[in-house]
């Protein structure tokens, strides 16, 4: 009698074990749960956030400036402001061209922030 109840002691004492192994193992799933919401969350915080970045610095993109350098607006009026002084094109058409090209201005503290620069310049802005 006294080793079958030793026995059943022996299985309660196993099963418990099991039992409370499962339990931490619950626990450390709901925990490990609450971390995906809270990163999926930031996640999604952040890719709002990047699009409003990006939408707002498509519209602060320099329109004069190219992959290679200074392109557009600003070297078709170098070219002409060359060809003027070359004896190419009258000094009225110089003049139109310099007219043409806006003088840059500079990026506005609140601009900084969205540009993500300390510093620089940008026409249009």
């Amino acid at each position: 009698m006294q080793l079958k109840l030793n026995d059943l002691d022996a299985r309660i004492t196993r099963i418990e074990r099991i039992v409370a192994n499962q339990v931490e193992a619950a626990q450390h799933l709901d925990e490990v749960q609450g971390n995906v919401r809270q990163l999926r969350g930031r996640l999604e915080e952040l890719e709002h956030s990047n699009e409003r970045w990006r939408s707002s610095s498509a519209i602060c993109t320099p329109i004069w400036t190219t992959p290679g350098g200074r392109g557009g607006r600003a070297a078709a009026g170098a070219a002409a402001a060359g060809g003027a002084a070359a004896g190419g094109a009258s000094g009225e058409t110089a003049a139109v061209a310099g007219a043409a090209t806006p003088a840059p201005r500079p990026v506005q503290p609140q601009q900084r922030a969205v540009l993500g620069r300390a510093g620089g310049v940008y026409p249009g802005v």
